[in-house]
């Protein structure tokens, strides 16, 4: 009902309302307000709209009355709602279970409760490490293929100590085994092709020339950042060490031949003795598959022994490795790695006398060392109790040339091989003895495990400038400009 003019028309004025009737409840309607010439017209809300409160409130007139927004669409907060409550509602149709997956079922759970056993994940300890050992000979045997005739050659072209010492370093990087190097050394000289003075620099490059190994198992780490830091800066260790008792040792050598001397002194009580023969433990159980494995190369690609060898042996390298870490890691736990630190490890004589005792049996620093690698890259043993187990291993290879020259009888073998046993032990005697030099092999191999793994850079100078530049690159370009090559 509108509400008519103040003039004496309404209902008031007429006197037309019952006094005894209650007035109806009147209802605000909002008038319509004649637009006047030039203005705009104003836009009010609707009986409907009052009606129907439940609208979207979104844009307003001027005069701050509200429009309503009915087909706004949904903010992607109230859509990601409304599709969480659709997958909440949605129901899968149930299907039958196939044949696999019934077969499927059990069959994972045996191998749960397999991986779960004590005694199966030692089994699966025990067997990596044996496909270890076969891979770390197989790739040596690679590179004995290669090189055996080259090394030979090489070893017995030797004219002046720094090419000597270059050819022990370069020989024993390719052949992976500074054993061979020694023996070889040790036969030439006795029999009087080499003299000892010219040997005695080969086999002091030999011992760099060792720790290649451990370097090259290091890299199975290599896909797992954290790992590789820590086993490459482990099998560095030695390579430092060695370098170190090497600039300190051979000048003093080759300007006063102490050692040489001393070594003439103690192969006369020796000499004559005759020789003892030792066969290795870790050869015996994988020269057959390694004898097999060539053989059957050999019927494919006859002149591709070495090389077929040497991929054969990194794969099988990389997957032991793989299975040792994540066997150890489960196994390390409580009393076994109490066993490792507090029994193995417990002090430093205890670990030279495990890796001097293993070496020798083994025959080999360089498998010796190489097992330790795991188990920095695990992160149970750290790299600052792995000093003494290197100077170990090195003592302890030099069992190997020691009856190689018992054998071969020649008082210049013998020299020779205590050459070498002398060597390492006023290395250790040395940079073991004093304490700036113990820690500096241990903070070089800390730092170059870190600069591997920071960056492609670190891992360029490290890989390419200091492992190969100083055991293949350096010596090559020597022996090139010396004409030896």
């Amino acid at each position: 009902m509108e509400q008519g003019n103040n003039n004496g028309d309404g209902p008031e004025e007429n006197g037309l309302i019952d006094q005894d009737t209650e007035p109806e409840a009147s209802v605000d309607i909002p008038s319509i307000s004649q637009p006047s010439q030039g203005a705009p017209s104003q836009r009010t809300a609707s009986i409907e709209e009052t009606e129907n409160p439940k609208h979207d409130h979104g844009a307003t007139t001027e005069d701050n009355t509200e429009i309503s927004k009915p087909n706004q669409e949904a903010s992607p907060v109230e859509k990601k709602a409304r599709n969480k409550e659709k997958r909440r509602f949605k129901r899968k149709v149930p299907t039958r279970p196939s044949f696999m997956r019934v077969i499927r079922s059990p069959f994972k759970r045996v191998m749960h409760d397999l991986a779960n056993a004590k005694w199966y994940r030692i089994t699966i300890m025990f067997l990596s490490i044996y496909i270890f050992l076969l891979s770390i000979n197989m790739v040596g045997g690679g590179f004995k293929s290669l090189g055996s005739g080259f090394t030979d050659d090489l070893l017995a072209t030797i004219s002046d100590p720094m090419s000597a010492f270059c050819i022990g370093l370069l020989a024993t990087a390719i052949i992976q085994s500074s054993s061979a190097t020694t023996s070889i050394l040790v036969t030439l000289t006795a029999a009087g092709i080499m003299p000892v003075e010219m040997a005695i620099p080969a086999i002091l490059g030999s011992n760099i020339g060792t720790a290649i190994t451990s370097i090259i198992v290091s890299f199975g780490h290599i896909t797992r950042k954290e790992e590789f830091s820590r086993a490459f800066g482990g099998s560095m260790v030695q390579y430092y060490f060695n370098i170190i008792a090497v600039i300190i040792i051979l000048p003093i050598e080759l300007s006063t031949h102490i050692l040489q001397d001393t070594a003439t002194v103690m192969q006369k009580a020796f000499v004559g003795m005759g020789g003892l023969k030792v066969a290795s433990p870790a050869k015996l159980i994988t020269e057959p598959i390694i004898n097999a494995t060539k053989n059957m190369v050999a019927t494919i690609t006859p002149d591709q022994i070495g090389v077929v060898l040497i991929i054969i042996g990194m794969v099988m390298l990389f997957v032991a490795l793989k299975y040792i870490v994540k066997s150890m890691r489960s196994l390390m736990i409580g009393r076994y790695e109490s066993l490792v630190n507090d029994t193995l490890f417990k002090g430093p004589m205890s670990s030279f006398l495990l890796a001097l005792g293993f070496t020798c049996l083994v025959q080999s620093s360089s498998i010796t060392t190489s097992l330790l690698v795991p188990l920095i890259g695990a992160g149970i043993l750290s790299i600052k109790k792995i000093l003494p187990y290197t100077i170990g291993a090195n003592i302890g290879t030099t069992m190997t040339a020691m009856l190689a020259a018992l054998a071969a009888g020649g008082a210049a073998g013998v020299t020779l091989a205590f050459v070498h046993l002398l060597f390492n032990v006023t290395g250790t005697a040395i940079i073991y003895g004093l304490k700036p030099l113990r820690k500096l092999p241990i903070y070089l191999a800390e730092k170059a495990g870190h600069w591997v793994a920071a960056s492609r850079k670190g891992f360029f100078v490290m890989v390419f400038g200091q492992v190969i530049g100083v055991s293949y690159i350096f010596p090559i370009i020597y022996l090139l400009l010396a004409g030896v090559l």
